[in-house]
């Protein structure tokens, strides 16, 4: 976290960025359905014909949104509507502690957050952003193979030769066949042919790796500090990650038995979410490890409608909510905003939904988990009797 805090502050002082990245907090929402300004640039280029443009194009809208539905869903996650009321619950913090529970959540959540993601983004987004190393853009096959980003774009460029059909260049490497040699050989050499703008274009729809990812951290500490920082930060990070979901898995256990404070179901929940944890290595086998965090985030994002929905139902509870129930002109505009951002919430499950499941590459993954979620729920409310009003102040 400080290290990605002191880039920022490095290109700053350095002039390499300016204030106005700070208008990246101000919403766009023509943002979700066409490409960011300087990837449309690139696309708009001259050098870029139309068969190109209009296979890249889509391309890049869908990457985009999948990057920021993922992005929100973990943002506002089911971790933290799920485990807050818990841990407040825990600490014994009733009506009389609202205040000192707000500013917990402020001061230390939503101000870390907010800095913290704001130079991850800024930091990275200097790195990639539209751009490309020299090795790939080198006219010479055996420099663009040189590349950290070679392999991802070769994927690309695979991808949009197959799609071309009948194309001389598109049977030539339908004839080279699983000679990955060949095959590498042959892609360098028509990448080094490509222009500039297109090969950026290839590069933006980037899975990065842990090693291309620690480069963000190259212009304060260097090339081999970076990947060491780098490293150690997600090995904390993901150390820190999983002790909060054992902890939310030991809460859900307990109330499958009705009773989340016992210490046994808290152990054995915790420790069930540990062994499918550890299985991943079984479960993912993409190019790029860290995406796994994009498809877990994007299958998270179907649990916040879900979540909303039941916050909306509460609020309307007389029987639950009894004198607290917010009433006149509070209860307006408290409904405005949860329906808007449970329709917000659902639009973003939906679609986040619907490309995962369609991509040959996740869709069995993510359906699976719809699949075994939606009947865990059927048989939960099949099985629960009645429901016990627990009347805490």
């Amino acid at each position: 976290v400080l290290c990605f805090v002191g880039v920022v502050v490095q290109l700053f002082l350095q002039g390499e960025i300016d204030a106005n990245v700070f208008w990246g907090f101000v919403p766009d929402l023509n943002r979700l359905t066409s490409p960011a300004p300087e990837i449309g640039s690139l696309l708009a280029a001259e050098s870029i014909g139309d068969s190109a443009r209009s296979f890249w194009e889509p391309l890049l809208v869908t990457f985009k949104q999948e990057k920021m539905i993922a992005s929100a869903a973990a943002a506002v996650g089911i971790n933290m509507t799920f485990l807050l009321p818990y841990s407040m619950l825990s600490r014994g913090w009733g009506k009389s502690f609202r205040g000192l529970a707000r500013w917990d959540l402020i001061t230390g959540m939503a101000i870390p957050f907010i800095i913290v993601t704001s130079c991850i983004v800024i930091a990275t987004a200097y790195s990639f952003h539209g751009q490309a190393d020299e090795s790939l853009l080198s006219d010479d096959p055996a420099v663009v193979v040189e590349s950290k980003f070679f392999g991802t774009a070769a994927a690309q460029v695979e991808k949009k030769l197959k799609a071309d059909g009948e194309s001389a260049d598109a049977r030539q490497l339908a004839d080279i066949g699983d000679d990955k040699e060949a095959k590498s050989g042959f892609l360098a050499s028509y990448i080094s042919e490509m222009p500039a703008e297109e090969r950026k274009l290839a590069i933006a729809l980037a899975k990065p790796s842990t090693m291309q990812l620690a480069s963000a951290l190259e212009p304060l500490l260097g090339e081999r500090n970076a990947s060491l920082a780098f490293g150690v930060g997600v090995l904390a990070m993901a150390f820190s990650s999983i002790i909060i979901l054992m902890l939310i898995n030991g809460f859900a256990f307990g109330e499958l038995f009705s009773d989340y404070e016992n210490r046994n179901f808290r152990i054995v929940g915790a420790v069930l979410a540990l062994v499918v944890g550890f299985c991943w290595i079984w479960l993912w086998d993409g190019s790029s490890k860290t995406y796994l965090a994009i498809v877990a985030s994007t299958f998270a994002s179907m649990l916040l409608p879900i979540a909303y929905l039941a916050f909306l139902l509460l609020m309307n509870s007389s029987s639950l909510m009894g004198d607290e129930k917010p009433t006149g002109g509070r209860m307006l505009i408290w409904n405005v905003l949860m329906v808007f951002s449970l329709a917000v919430a659902t639009f973003a499950g939906y679609v986040a939904l619907q490309d995962k499941i369609s991509n040959p590459g996740t869709g069995g993954l993510v359906l699976g988990g719809v699949v075994t979620f939606v009947l865990l729920m059927v048989i939960g409310f099949s099985g629960r009797v009645d429901s016990r009003p627990v009347a805490r102040d």
